[in-house]
């Protein structure tokens, strides 16, 4: 009678490698539930330096590791979670004063006392002079969004006096309803990581969008 696929003999081969057992073992989880006599001469490794008595023993313990990993991600994703609604909330009440405000220095107030002393950012500079093409300059898509890690080589000219309490920031483009450059509005964060590349960008565009408005209105 054929044995069944799972208790076919290994073949030996001269050229046989460390790759080509791993593989096998892998394509094949019940090959020491055939074959427990060859568990007798293993080596499992543990944290603690000595062998682990089982395979039993030897599952658990990275059962053990792998739940302790997902627990430490589970934590991490609903502290950011936790921290992106409370910033949504933020910016959507920002928004509303920002549509309420009838003149520039009002909404610069407004960007300033949610973003900087409510949020806590390092840096709030809103630019309505700034020649379009050194706007343009400063970004690298169409989405009227750049984020960057600062570096020594990093223009940082925009954040004025708070340029050296700034280690990370978000560049967003005013743009009018036709395209045509308003301004810049460069946020700041003292925390090299908080702004980076591969981060969601949608509430900034949607703050971008919302101050675009409002300065093309009152201008």
């Amino acid at each position: 009678m054929t044995k069944p696929a799972s208790q076919q003999p290994l073949p030996l081969a001269a050229d046989l490698a460390a790759e080509d057992v791993a593989a096998y073992l892998s394509a094949t989880p019940d090959f020491f539930l055939h074959h427990p006599e060859v568990l007798e001469d293993m080596l499992l490794p543990s944290d603690e330096g000595e062998n682990i008595a089982s395979m039993a023993a030897y599952q658990a313990i990275r059962l053990r590791q792998k739940m302790a990993r997902t627990n430490q991600k589970t934590e991490m994703i609903l502290k950011t979670t936790a921290h992106n609604l409370e910033s949504a909330e933020q910016v959507q009440s920002l928004a509303l004063a920002l549509v309420r405000s009838d003149n520039t220095k009002s909404l610069e107030k407004h960007l300033t006392q949610t973003l900087k002393k409510d949020m806590g950012f390092a840096s709030v500079q809103l630019h309505l002079d700034m020649p379009a093409k050194d706007v343009g300059a400063l970004f690298s898509s169409e989405d009227g969004v750049e984020l960057r890690a600062i570096h020594e080589d990093t223009n940082t000219d925009m954040h004025g006096k708070n340029a050296g309490n700034v280690a990370s920031d978000a560049l967003l483009h005013l743009k009018s309803t036709k395209g045509k450059t308003l301004g810049l509005l460069a946020i700041g964060h003292s925390d090299a990581t908080y702004f980076h590349d591969g981060q969601g960008t949608e509430l900034l565009e949607f703050l971008g969008g919302i101050l675009s408005t409002c300065v093309e209105r009152v201008q």
